[in-house]
């Protein structure tokens, strides 16, 4: 901005000259993100680095006071602050990172042994529960879902697909 000043020197003797002011920002904008949080899903075993967001932030202050710089502090949940590089003082801002990690289909059903013994007694009937099996899977939900069925078909015994019942189907 320019401003032209006149001066007057000794009563009469006048003179005229262009003074530049210059208007110095003061660091008064906090920066703002562009959200207030953000939520990604990844799911797990991906190989790192991986681009997964871009954050921005804009602070409407001038020169080093509208300067950003990015921290994150890692807790429960994720909270990503920015902070002016204000001269005399920084101003700051928070957004939270939400960061669910889904589960893969990477894990199969183990048993506790590989050879399963079973001793069935004669005499049972149809229906009658002769032993259960049960396997684990380390995957989450629906990936941790265990089916039991037999690879070949049998028609002395059944095994209930859901929990690992094995049962008489006819009388021994």
């Amino acid at each position: 901005n320019k401003v032209q000043l006149e001066f007057c020197v000794n009563n009469d003797i006048r003179t005229i000259t262009n003074v530049t002011i210059i208007i110095l920002d003061e660091n008064d904008c906090e920066p703002r993100f562009e959200q207030n949080n953000y939520e990604i899903k990844l799911t797990e075993n991906n190989l790192y680095p991986k681009f997964v967001l871009r954050f921005t932030a804009n602070d409407p202050d001038e020169g080093d006071n509208g300067q950003i710089k990015y921290d994150m502090t890692l807790i429960e949940i994720n909270h990503k602050n920015s902070v002016d590089q204000g001269q005399l003082i920084s101003l700051r801002s928070c957004t939270t990172l939400i960061i669910l990690v889904l589960d893969l289909n990477d894990n199969i059903p183990l048993f506790p042994s590989s050879i399963l013994n079973i001793e069935i007694y004669e005499n049972l009937e149809q229906n009658d529960y002769i032993t259960q099996i049960q396997a684990k899977d380390a995957d989450q939900d629906e990936n941790g879902t265990i089916t039991y069925k037999f690879q070949n078909k049998t028609i002395l015994i059944d095994i209930n697909s859901f929990d690992g019942r094995i049962t008489a189907t006819s009388e021994f």
